[in-house]
């Protein structure tokens, strides 16, 4: 691709239950722009739920964390 780069944003609910995926592609000079339209693309399409995608990556975090501990303390 030379001096071209394609740029592939996803995210997903953990259990793969929603998924936003774009695409950008254009000079690598334009990376960063092409990273900002490509996240608020995500965004938009995400809407009000956006912030259901992290707090689904929370909840997985803390219940993999305290079944290490308990692991570790028996």
């Amino acid at each position: 691709m030379g001096d071209r780069l394609l740029f592939e944003g996803l995210i997903s609910k953990p259990d793969g239950s929603e998924m936003i995926r774009v695409q950008r592609q254009g000079p690598a000079s334009d990376a960063v722009a092409l990273g900002r339209e490509a996240a608020l693309e995500i965004k938009a399409i995400a809407g009000a739920k956006f912030h259901e995608y992290g707090e689904a990556v929370q909840v997985l975090q803390a219940e993999a964390a305290a079944a290490k501990a308990a692991a570790a303390s028996t």
